[in-house]
């Protein structure tokens, strides 16, 4: 699973969603009533996270980040495939779907990330 620490950065008020930074990389997550400096974990399913071989456009979701892959895991009816966003994570797909992508190893895709997907667990202080 992909479980991380983030720190809270922003709140957007206008949109209700909160931006946190882990490590190097912001992603938008749903709001939470957070204090910034907050620190939270983040958990996402790696089939909640798709790969674009362009950067999207006109999609709903706020997170588009640019990422490496790193290694591929082929099981008998999905691939995970590690990638590298500044933090590492792993998304899932189909045997079709990589074929479709024609990505390797050393390639960059795009992540798409919807803000609801993220699960947040509070850090107790």
């Amino acid at each position: 699973p992909n479980v991380f620490t983030a720190v809270v950065t922003e709140h957007l008020t206008a949109s209700k969603q909160t931006k946190v930074r882990a490590k190097d990389t912001i992603f938008i997550t749903r709001a939470m009533a957070k204090p910034l400096g907050t620190e939270v974990i983040l958990n996402i399913a790696a089939a909640e996270i798709i790969l674009s071989k362009q950067r999207p456009t006109g999609v709903s979701a706020c997170n588009i980040l640019l990422a490496k892959i790193v290694n591929s895991h082929h099981a008998q009816s999905s691939v995970l495939v590690e990638v590298d966003v500044g933090i590492a994570l792993l998304v899932e797909v189909t045997h079709g779907t990589l074929e479709r992508l024609q990505k390797n190893v050393g390639d960059e895709v795009y992540l798409i990330i919807k803000a609801t997907a993220f699960q947040i667990h509070h850090v107790r202080v």
